[in-house]
């Protein structure tokens, strides 16, 4: 890898991404952190070494978001560095095997130039699912409400026993098509989460591959990025 400290990664990544989807990949590395691993006494590669170590601890917690973070930091300090460099080759190839283990999803939407038009199509079937299932949950405890209060009195049984019975009659079909139908309507809107996480999680993923990928041409090819200085 080159030296081409004028190319800044964070720079390209922010006008690859835009402001808004790159913001929190460019956050740095915690304050905790800062006063730990970076010292003015040490030199650049020293700084992006001990970077290295606090990068492997959030992967060890599972903080990809900030691992990333922290891989862009360091290599900003240091381009030439090969533990984080190799490090962020390691996760590509962690982050590609996970995109095979979703392979049934992958046919559905990562080659689908709709997959976040697809997130947001499910979220507002979901939404409308909600708003069905609180309009019928509401005619439901009005159709029971008004069963039980048919119900006749112990003293006035036989006066109001063929009201009750005929509005039990009447009622009790309507309650059943409403159970029935919130019912379906509970299991339409689970399916649909699950479906809404599957997308979600290639998305990101998606999107930490093409973060990494690009820190790596960075370093690899930095002559490519002339116009981002």
């Amino acid at each position: 890898m080159k030296q081409f400290k004028t190319t800044s990664i964070k720079r390209v990544i922010q006008t690859t991404l835009g402001k808004n989807r790159s913001e929190k990949y460019l956050i740095g590395i915690d304050k905790s952190d800062m006063v730990v691993l970076i010292s003015p006494r040490m030199s650049d590669r020293e700084n992006a070494n001990n970077i290295y170590q606090g990068t492997l601890s959030k992967l060890i917690k599972g903080e990809m978001e900030k691992s990333i973070n922290y891989i862009v930091f360091g290599l900003e300090i240091d381009r030439d560095n090969t533990l984080l460099f190799n490090l962020a080759k390691n996760l590509v190839f962690s982050l590609n095997k996970q995109m095979e283990d979703n392979s049934d999803n992958l046919i559905k939407h990562r080659y689908s130039e709709d997959s976040e038009m697809n997130k947001n199509i499910i979220k507002l079937k979901i939404e409308e699912l909600e708003k069905t299932i609180e309009k019928e949950n509401i005619k439901l405890d009005k159709l029971e409400r008004e069963l039980i209060e048919s119900k006749p009195e112990f003293l006035s049984v036989n006066k109001f026993f063929i009201t009750h019975q005929i509005k039990k009659r009447f009622l009790k079909p309507q309650i059943k098509e409403l159970k029935s139908s919130d019912e379906m309507n509970r299991e339409s809107m689970m399916d649909l989460q699950n479906e809404l996480k599957k997308i979600q999680k290639i998305l990101v993923l998606e999107e930490y591959l093409k973060i990494l990928g690009l820190v790596m041409e960075i370093c690899i090819f930095p002559n490519r990025f002339q116009t981002y200085v």
